[in-house]
């Protein structure tokens, strides 16, 4: 199974080919399902092959008392068999139900819903018009019987699905979709070292936001995710569960440090190279960062943040 293409940060997905990290069948798994860059059959296709060729094992919670899953195969079938089912009730033609769509630019702030409701998933469908610009494709069902029940799907520009979520699981399917293994961060290795500049990796299907994802890496620390004692979710640890994190120092318009932990440190990327050094706020990222690594005593830093405040 081949998972590098399923890893959002390129620099991770590289540091890992390049060493020829083999992964297991929770880790698989669970790359597949982080990614953001791949449509739903692209992931469906990838866990269709897990289960075909990699070796069936249990899947365990952090809350002591939540059962053991016997099967991650079956599992994934469960996973993929309620994504299928809810995007044949989102093409569905229902009298209680309406469509609105939102056309998503590289900035989110340009994203707006239409103005129009549309009484199908058809005709919602032939009103949106493909844009050059459009990364990708937003479309809501929301039905108007008084329950709340809503349904989004994200496509691709030429409308491929991406994703699909809904407000109204049962708890048989919460207990498949929610379930906390999706949200632990298994160690794997990075290329990461203190004094990088590091910054979020936007996905392929996601708008660039306004907050400051650009920081300076001081450490990565593993804290514990629960005090209720020993309870390894990925097969192969045999130590408490722990939570994988980055922290650092980011500077903000006012041009002031402060602390940062990113939790889901696999969507990070080294941003060096990407800036020009002229913003005075990445100069400020660029003295901590030769500060860290031991290129800059404390006067000059000093001397260089007066110079980027001045």
């Amino acid at each position: 199974m081949n998972c590098y293409p399923f890893i959002n940060s390129c620099d991770i997905r590289n540091h890992l080919e390049e060493k020829n990290y083999q992964f297991s069948t929770l880790e698989s798994a669970w790359l597949v399902k982080q990614s953001r860059n791949t449509t739903i059959d692209e992931r469906h296709c990838a866990w269709n092959e897990i289960i075909q060729t990699m070796p069936d094992c249990e899947v365990r919670s952090l809350n002591p008392d939540t059962p053991v899953l016997k099967s991650i195969h079956d599992m994934l079938k469960k996973y993929m068999e309620i994504e299928n089912d809810l995007l044949k009730q989102f093409y569905k033609d229902e009298a209680n139900a309406a469509y609105v769509y939102q056309r998503c630019y590289e900035w989110s702030d340009g994203n707006v819903w239409s103005c129009k409701v549309f009484p199908s998933y058809q005709s919602c469908k032939e009103s949106y018009q493909v844009d050059e610009d459009v990364l990708f494709v937003k479309f809501g069902k929301t039905y108007i019987d008084g329950k709340g029940e809503k349904i989004e799907l994200i496509t691709t520009p030429d409308l491929v699905p991406v994703l699909i979520t809904s407000n109204d699981f049962d708890d048989d399917e919460c207990d498949i979709i929610y379930h906390d293994f999706w949200d632990v961060n298994p160690n794997f290795p990075t290329p990461f070292s203190e004094g990088d500049i590091l910054t979020y990796a936007y996905g392929k299907y996601e708008s660039k936001s306004s907050r400051e994802t650009t920081f300076v890496l001081t450490k990565r620390t593993t804290e514990l995710m629960n005090t209720h004692g020993p309870s390894p979710i990925f097969c192969d640890f045999d130590v408490d569960k722990l939570e994988y994190r980055y922290h650092g120092y980011r500077v903000d318009d006012d041009l002031d440090l402060s602390h940062v932990q990113y939790y889901w440190y696999m969507d990070l990327e080294i941003a060096n190279e990407r800036m020009d050094g002229f913003d005075s706020k990445e100069h400020l990222l660029r003295i901590v960062s030769s500060y860290l690594k031991g290129e800059l005593d404390l006067p000059d830093v000093l001397d260089a943040q007066k110079y980027a405040n001045s």
